[in-house]
């Protein structure tokens, strides 16, 4: 779809992927409007085709930079552990190495809670 021709559309739609209310968006979006015209307006421009497009486009793009998923998680992980390689950071390196095993699921973890010691109980948690 790409950028809008009208800019306070596409001014609009950026806001509004990156969280503003209608009514705020469409008043900095350009429009010299009252509140109440504000909301009014900005009701009708979120049901346009090529506006509810736009939005959709940029949070998809606003998504993607904001990537927190697992791989991604894991991939960082990776370059931060070959940057504590080339730096001879050991202290760092374990602590990476300990966070990629939890994710990678290389830890099983064992929680023993049966013991009871003066009438409360002992919780011990270790990791195989």
């Amino acid at each position: 779809m790409g950028i809008l021709k009208n800019a306070n559309h596409e001014k609009f739609c950026q806001l509004i992927s990156k969280g503003k209310n209608q009514q705020d968006a469409y008043m900095e979006s350009g429009y010299k409007c009252s509140k109440e015209t504000a909301r009014s307006k900005s009701s009708l421009l979120v049901i346009n085709d090529n506006i509810v497009g736009r939005i959709k486009e940029l949070q998809t793009k606003n998504e993607s930079k904001y990537d927190l998923s697992i791989e991604r998680r894991m991939r960082d992980l990776e370059t931060a552990l070959k940057d504590t390689i080339i730096k001879d950071d050991m202290n760092s390196r374990l602590k990476i190495l300990d966070m990629y095993n939890k994710m990678s699921g290389g830890y099983t973890e064992n929680i023993n809670n049966n013991n009871k010691v003066d009438g409360k109980l002992d919780i011990n948690i270790s990791y195989e």
